[in-house]
């Protein structure tokens, strides 16, 4: 499956962890190497105490925002958009509908987490032209963070055809799951969740939906794998 897939987090750990910092309690972030059993990464045994007050907390993770999506939208997806992208991107990793069906019903656990932003921001690739898909790029970048990694660790980690293997198993997240959520079902028309999607191209210019107003702050960073 590979880590950060929906379904290999420690949810309720998550939730525990935002609900006592909102607190303003101590709390004990979990800490992830990536690097561990040759790049397939694991939780380290110590975490990072903080203890408050916290003003601002940022949760960055590949599928954070990722909510279910009905069943007729996964079968439009299915037989539309994602038949093209894995042509475009000639994926190797072979991936089922019923594969998908198991993640949107897994994701169902994750709403409350999400639940607790304030803000949300999503990244994404912008749409291009010179080359084959939108997400074609995203092989490059995880291919220079694995290299940056590697530079500084005395060389532990993926190879570069292990790294292709890896981010092939997360593109149908982002065909199926990336796009901006709707406001979680527990917030009111008084307080309705922030949200701004970032186009990035090639060189990382960055520029901004314009159907979401810039937020006035942005929101937490634990890593739950």
């Amino acid at each position: 499956m590979g880590w950060g897939q929906p379904g290999t987090h420690d949810v309720e750990l998550g939730i525990d962890l935002l609900r006592r910092l909102r607190a303003r309690e101590s709390v004990e972030l979990p800490v992830f190497d990536k690097s561990l059993f040759d790049g397939e990464g694991d939780r380290v045994a110590t975490g990072v105490a903080v203890n408050p007050p916290v003003d601002v907390v940022i949760l960055e993770g590949w599928c954070v925002g990722f909510f279910p999506i009905p069943s007729e939208e996964l079968s439009k997806r299915w037989d539309g958009i994602w038949r093209e992208e894995s042509t475009r991107l000639g994926l190797r990793t072979p991936v089922t509908k019923y594969d998908l069906e198991r993640v949107n019903e897994t994701l169902k656990q994750y709403v409350e987490l999400w639940s607790y932003f304030d803000i949300f921001v999503q990244i994404k690739p912008a749409p291009v032209q010179t080359y084959p898909s939108q997400y074609s790029i995203i092989y490059q970048w995880r291919l220079e963070q694995e290299h940056n990694m590697k530079a500084a660790n005395g060389g532990r980690g993926m190879s570069d055809e292990a790294v292709k293997s890896f981010v092939d198993r997360y593109i149908p997240g982002y065909v199926f799951f990336g796009d901006i959520p709707p406001p979680p079902p527990s917030r009111t028309s008084d307080d309705m969740l922030e949200q701004m999607l970032l186009y990035i191209r090639k060189l990382f210019t960055v520029f901004y939906s314009p159907a979401l107003p810039p937020p006035a702050a942005a929101a937490v960073g634990l890593p739950l794998d």
